[in-house]
């Protein structure tokens, strides 16, 4: 079995706009935020400890000549094609740095599963067709790039509700409740100094980074429930015992190196 303190686990929460990407490592204690961004988001929202990427939504070299009226759609969808391109150019760029080749290292990388809603409007299905077209291509690039840098990976997954309930307890908490958790009881303040500042531009501007660290602490606390699991039956593991786990995991991240 993996040792638990060489695990690089890496959580990314992904979006065209703005991409929240949460690194922790495990056997370093070190704890790395990374926000990629379009550059059509100004700089006076950027916060403390946040590592930014900002990237063009299209190559500047690059022209869109029509030469049917064949309405806004194909021009959107293939606008739409260049933005996947760039986002995973520029995700790529900050993952290949922490993605760790070390002796006997393996990196987690979760991310958050799709689920098809029974109803949904034209519009938000072709923002969910992007985002699923942008989760594989990260993939297969994250592939490409630790086959050939022989680096070990896993990729877990976990719907948005199971990431709330794991995270705050109810699996229909909004984007407010997610932040509160964060500063609350993952000590907020001292990860990210400046998040108190403005409630609106924190709930705004970093809600990509919180959910990309609860795909962390999710991760963790599946982690430890196998764990728990695989102890022999005989061995009976207390109230107070659970707690001291969750507790201890929640302290190494606190008092995590920010990188």
């Amino acid at each position: 079995m993996m040792k638990i303190n060489n695990i690089n686990v890496i959580g990314i929460d992904l979006s065209l706009k703005s991409t929240g990407i949460t690194v922790y490592d495990t056997k370093n204690n070190k704890l790395i935020f990374g926000n990629i961004i379009s550059n059509k988001i100004s700089d006076k929202h950027r916060f403390k400890n946040i590592n930014y990427i900002k990237y063009s939504d299209k190559p500047l070299n690059f022209k869109y000549h029509k030469t049917i009226n064949n309405g806004e759609y194909s021009e959107y969808e293939g606008n739409q094609s260049l933005k996947i391109m760039m986002a995973v150019k520029s995700i790529m760029r900050f993952l290949s740095v922490y993605l760790k080749n070390d002796s006997n290292r393996h990196n987690v990388i979760v991310f958050e599963s799709h689920l098809l809603p029974q109803i949904l409007g034209i519009k938000q299905f072709r923002g969910l067709s992007h985002l699923i077209a942008l989760q594989h291509i990260l993939r297969e690039n994250i592939i490409l790039h630790c086959l050939k840098e022989n680096i070990s990976i896993e990729f877990c997954f976990f719907s948005p509700s199971e990431v709330k309930s794991l995270f705050t307890g109810n699996g229909r908490a909004d984007k407010s409740k997610m932040v509160d958790i964060f500063i609350d009881e993952y000590d907020g303040k001292k990860l990210i100094p400046d998040i108190l500042r403005d409630k609106e531009e924190t709930i705004m501007y970093l809600n990509d980074i919180v959910d990309s660290f609860a795909l962390v602490t999710s991760y963790f606390n599946r982690l430890y429930n196998i764990v728990e699991k695989k102890i022999p039956v005989k061995t009976k593991i207390t109230k107070r015992k659970k707690t001291e786990i969750k507790s201890t995991f929640k302290d190494s991240l606190i008092n995590s190196i920010i990188n």
